[in-house]
């Protein structure tokens, strides 16, 4: 489920945001919402929202073992970031590892080579497991406490709006706010403008241009050209990836 489909806009968006104003405390509010990102990341990739809950209890406990056990801060860190990393190693790069590996072993003629399914790389991995790092940085500098409930702790990692796309929020940027929320008519506008606007570039600017990368990238070396390259280049880094918030 992407934020430009019709899934999102029609269905997804409105009933999460009518069940969210429905209800009529904050507590009962981050359960929406958590169970509303889970359902969101489901959606795509199935059994690997596995991934997901597990990055939740991993930050969860190595938060509460870092605020316990300060005089071994320094070990627990190492162990919480050596987990997370390893966890995005596996998923991004196994299949680049392997692939090589089993290069080495053809040319070589030293073993057969290693017959593995290849593995799948879940959506948005980076951003949530790269937030589990600063999240357990932050609590090791003393900047934030860790989170008790793990509930919000889920809630911080999964929210839907940045889950797939990020930017990696930091812990203590809503740390308030996942117990107190002031929304306003100002607020909402704010953020239904800038949601029409960001779905605008992304239908009738990005998405026209991205095929047209697309298309370039996919040329042979011996097809593509000097001035199709720059196409590609330009419209790539201006038009795809180019961020509008100076407009918006």
């Amino acid at each position: 489920m992407v934020f430009s489909s019709s899934l999102f806009i029609f269905l997804f968006l409105p009933l999460t945001c009518f069940l969210y104003f429905l209800t009529p405390s904050s507590r009962i509010r981050n359960g929406v919402l958590l169970v509303s990102s889970l359902f969101f990341y489901a959606w795509g990739e199935h059994e690997y929202v596995k991934v997901m809950i597990g990055s939740i209890f991993l930050g969860w406990i190595f938060g509460i073992l870092l605020e316990k056990y300060r005089q071994h801060n320094k070990t627990i860190l190492f162990l919480g970031v050596s987990v997370s990393l390893g966890v995005l190693l596996y998923y991004k790069y196994f299949n680049f590892l392997l692939e090589n590996w089993n290069q080495v072993l053809i040319a070589t003629n030293w073993a057969e080579p290693i017959k593995k399914s290849p593995v799948h790389l879940p959506i948005g991995v980076s951003f949530f497991i790269f937030q589990i790092i600063s999240y357990l940085i932050d609590i090791y500098r003393g900047q934030i406490s860790a989170q008790k409930n793990i509930f919000k702790m889920g809630l911080y990692k999964s929210f839907f709006p940045q889950l797939i796309a990020g930017p990696i929020v930091r812990y203590k940027d809503i740390a308030t706010q996942m117990t107190v929320r002031a929304i306003s008519h100002h607020d909402i506008s704010y953020g239904l403008r800038r949601f029409v606007w960001g779905l605008t570039f992304k239908i009738l600017i990005s998405n026209p241009f991205g095929h047209i990368a697309d298309k370039v990238y996919a040329l042979s070396p011996d097809q593509l050209t000097t001035p199709l390259a720059w196409v590609g280049a330009i419209v790539s880094r201006f038009f795809v990836n180019q961020t509008f918030d100076a407009i918006i």
